[in-house]
């Protein structure tokens, strides 16, 4: 990225919400490691949840991290913050790097655990050391993905943080990766506390493929985003929020400066599907957190 270009993110960086106590910091932190990164093109590692997040500087992905803060996903990361309790299980499909699985696990304590999937091997390898430097002993990783069946899907491998499922991959600098359902790769007996699942598009056959643990409202949270993405397979937002609704989930956004979920539907961006079976469950947690 130029310089003209960052120049262009500062008033972003100025008005996110996660640096609004300390804004001047904010845009000077991310100059000097724009500098780190982009220019000197060395790896850096910035605070995350009181672990470090080591960013590779050829990545967008990093890039993101560097503009704003680990809380770059405000009010979905405040949403985990808030709900998640120590001994908790927690479901991170489409890790990338482990942004979310290091929240997670910094919350869940060494009786809880996340189980983190990221299908790229770059990125898996990426997400690993993100989990060994820290020592976190807390999240198992896969490099598998997740899907409706047992197959191999091909993903491409020059789109950074969008890598995604393609159905033609002589179109695309591509790698086959092993997939499975998530009711074949999670314990079904456990209480998962909540699901982020971030799959760019491959949202429905993930759904599908859970319905084992779906049918029994586990998890009663799931984390996902609502965008175009889902039309490269076929489908739209409608499909997710029907197969959802059939399963007893209902969709809301959340407000981190109210701590308030806003249950309606046709809502984009992130949206928490809560069971409705656990609602009470889920908005006494809320209501308890510090």
């Amino acid at each position: 990225m130029s310089i003209n270009n960052y120049i262009r993110q500062v008033k972003s960086i100025w008005n996110h919400p996660s640096n609004h106590e300390n804004r001047l910091g904010a845009v000077l932190r991310s100059a000097s490691q724009y500098y780190t990164c982009l220019v000197k093109g060395q790896e850096i590692r910035i605070p995350a949840f009181g672990y470090n997040l080591f960013l590779d500087p050829k990545a967008d992905f990093s890039r993101s991290y560097i503009y704003y803060t680990a809380l770059k996903d405000y009010h979905g990361m405040n949403f985990i913050r808030r709900y998640l309790k120590t001994d908790d299980f927690f479901i991170d499909a489409g890790a990338n790097i482990g942004i979310y699985s290091l929240l997670a696990s910094s919350l869940v304590g060494i009786k809880g655990c996340v189980y983190s999937f990221e299908p790229i091997p770059s990125t898996f390898r990426r997400l690993q050391k993100n989990i060994t430097q820290n020592n976190i002993t807390n999240i198992k990783s896969f490099q598998i993905a997740l899907g409706e069946s047992f197959e191999q899907l091909k993903f491409t491998l020059d789109q950074d943080e969008t890598n995604h499922v393609v159905p033609d991959a002589s179109q695309h600098l591509a790698v086959s990766v092993s997939s499975m359902p998530l009711s074949e790769a999670v314990p079904l007996d456990i209480p998962w506390a909540m699901a982020k699942v971030d799959l760019e598009g491959y949202e429905l056959f993930f759904l599908r493929g859970a319905y084992k643990l779906l049918k029994n409202s586990n998890p009663p949270v799931i984390l996902l985003e609502i965008n175009n993405s889902f039309s490269r397979y076929g489908y739209s937002e409608k499909d997710i929020y029907c197969l959802l609704e059939d399963f007893g989930y209902e969709a809301s956004t959340y407000d981190a400066d109210s701590n308030r979920l806003d249950f309606k539907t046709d809502t984009w961006n992130d949206v928490l599907f809560i069971s409705k079976d656990r609602k009470d469950f889920v908005l006494q947690r809320l209501s308890t957190c510090n």
